[in-house]
């Protein structure tokens, strides 16, 4: 059985701001529940690090693709591409990215000892919209940052039997 710890960090976009977050972003048609950070930890192989993103509907739409870039990178890079996108309850997308060793090649970001913003691009189409874009901020603190990066360490250390 894989006992790896999975840690989650989100930044949660609700109503209620953290002091220092960014709002979620919305226009008439949705609003920005979730974009954050997912992190795997698989003793002795090492961490993972992926994103996990919700909005919710605001109208009725039927979705054909939801497509999420990190636009904070020139070129862009892709992080989901959702072809078939379904709705959840409450009118919820919902979809994460792969999970990508996490190293200073991968995520250089992660090792700078800083705070970092990065931009991720929504965009959405449907048959009664077209296609539109949303750029949502995301704030990484370098003390969370700095915490996953020592539970990364920690996962390359042999799995304790028992």
């Amino acid at each position: 059985m894989n006992r790896g710890l999975q840690v989650i960090v989100l930044v949660a976009l609700a109503q209620a701001c953290i002091a220092g977050q960014p709002k979620p972003v919305e226009n008439a048609f949705i609003k920005m529940e979730v974009a954050g950070q997912t992190m795997k930890t698989d003793p002795p192989h090492g961490s993972t690090l992926g994103y996990a993103f919700s909005f919710t509907l605001k109208k009725p739409l039927h979705l054909t693709r939801v497509r999420i870039d990190d636009a904070t990178t020139n070129p862009p890079i892709q992080l989901v591409d959702d072809k078939d996108p379904k709705l959840k309850k409450n009118n919820l997308w919902a979809g994460d990215s792969s999970q990508i060793a996490l190293n200073p090649q991968n995520f250089p970001w992660m090792f700078d000892g800083k705070n970092s913003k990065r931009v991720v691009r929504i965009t959405v189409s449907s048959p009664e919209t077209g296609e539109f874009s949303l750029n949502q901020p995301m704030l990484f603190d370098r003390r969370t940052k700095n915490f996953m990066l020592r539970l990364e360490q920690g996962s390359h250390k042999p799995k304790r039997s028992g």
